[in-house]
């Protein structure tokens, strides 16, 4: 079944694509594992075929009984935005992690090269 695409999947497919590339990005840089990259390239790949498939989530949304196209703008309005803010906020942890992980290992070099001159 061909449908058209309209402006508002067209936007979402958009930013989509382009958290799928800050993805690639980042775990270019390291900083996360491969695990981490799996589970947010399947995140936002899901997204656009939701996008590109909007007919599959049709039945889960008429058992809810959500009707109204501006219901749906607010709620992929929404969920980008926290998709954002969630994803954002992953990165930092994983830094700050890396960031511990750093200062620890230092640290415990220190101290064993403290004892051996001891």
């Amino acid at each position: 079944m061909i449908h058209m695409i309209g402006l508002l999947q067209i936007f979402g497919i958009l930013y989509l694509l382009l958290m799928l590339y800050m993805t690639f990005l980042y775990y270019k840089r390291n900083n996360y594992s491969w695990r981490s990259f799996a589970f947010w390239v399947a995140v936002w790949s899901a997204g656009i075929v939701l996008l590109l498939f909007p007919q599959t989530s049709s039945t889960f949304t008429q058992q809810l009984g959500v009707t109204a196209r501006v219901i749906d703008f607010y709620l992929i309005i929404g969920l980008m935005f926290f998709s954002v803010i969630a994803f954002f906020s992953f990165i930092t942890v994983k830094r700050n992690e890396r960031k511990v992980e750093d200062l620890v290992r230092k640290f415990a070099l220190q101290e064993r090269k403290k004892k051996r001159r001891s």
